[in-house]
């Protein structure tokens, strides 16, 4: 059988046998989620999110904007899942006054460098929490910490809100 040539463009749309399109790294990651948690304490609430985050800045997947759409949605969806598991009290209106620090910590058995890898990972879920907190993620009484820890096999995210339970403005 004759050899074919294949156009730039076929190899490109993932035409060429033996040269499809990549297939996503996280694909086996959805076995080993995180469990999801809602904690509460007065100036304190905490969550823990079965998510997998992924690079925002580095997403080569995919040159098409549904996988990201898509993405975002089920972030903000997971987070409002686990916000559900809070006192009705809680759920109904966030009792965090400003200033509130907000510290996300990715949990994944890779890392991501310290710098806007890990920051932009949390892109979606910051932007939902904001919108729960009912004050823009731009705002300067916000201050965003980000972490990240390696655990073999486990993928998600923590998040940690902090604010004076005495003072502070209520939002």
């Amino acid at each position: 059988m004759p050899r074919r040539e294949y156009t730039s463009a076929e190899f490109l749309a993932g035409k060429v046998p033996g040269f499809g399109k990549r297939k996503s790294r996280t694909a086996s990651a959805y076995k080993a989620l995180i469990t999801a948690r809602a904690e509460y304490r007065p100036g304190c609430i905490t969550l823990a999110l079965p998510v997998v985050l992924v690079n925002e800045l580095n997403d080569h997947e995919s040159k098409d904007w549904h996988p990201r759409h898509a993405r975002s949605v089920k972030q903000a969806e997971t987070l409002r899942t686990v916000i559900l598991m809070l006192p009705p009290a809680v759920r109904l209106k966030c009792p965090a006054k400003m200033p509130l620090t907000v510290t996300f910590t990715r949990v994944s058995p890779g890392k991501l460098d310290k710098g806007d890898g890990n920051n932009s990972s949390f892109k979606w879920v910051r932007d939902a929490l904001a919108k729960w907190v009912g004050v823009n993620d731009g705002d300067d009484r916000y201050e965003w910490v980000y972490l990240r820890r390696v655990e073999r096999g486990k993928y998600g995210c923590e998040i940690r809100m902090e604010w004076d339970a005495e003072g502070g403005l209520n939002v």
